[in-house]
């Protein structure tokens, strides 16, 4: 995916393609990903309580996919430790300026987001009062 500035009035929104299901890798995952639920609903015990709803079909499931799959909506890494941050959590180049949310993150993690952030946040205000104490 990508971020790109539209403008160089900073109040514009800049342009998001989070590239969902951009590569063949992440489609066959998803596929496969599929097939397992469908195993799993049609096996005993779930079977027995879960109703199934038929679905498009194997020829058009690749199709069905684009069309209804989106993103979760917790992007990391987008300003992440090493390309974009030192240790310290400041961006590279710049005076002044620390990044204290998911996209510090440098990997996504397999749980929601919120521990993370929480303790990114947390690491941030650490290194800010510390500055603070040294000047």
């Amino acid at each position: 995916g990508s971020v790109m500035i539209r403008s160089s009035d900073p109040a514009r929104a800049p342009a998001i393609d989070p590239n969902i299901l951009g590569s063949e890798e992440d489609r066959q995952a998803m596929l496969g990903g599929l097939a397992l639920a469908q195993g799993i609903f049609a096996a005993d015990p779930v079977a027995k309580v879960a109703k199934v709803v038929n679905g498009p079909g194997k020829q058009r499931l690749p199709e069905w996919i684009r069309e209804n799959c989106g993103s979760y909506w917790h992007p990391t890494g987008t300003c992440a430790i090493g390309p974009c941050l030192d240790n310290e959590l400041r961006v590279l180049g710049l005076r002044a300026l620390r990044v204290a949310d998911a996209s510090a993150l440098p990997v996504h993690p397999r749980v929601p987001t919120q521990a993370a952030c929480m303790a990114v946040g947390w690491r941030c205000a650490e290194l800010l009062l510390r500055a603070h104490q040294e000047s």
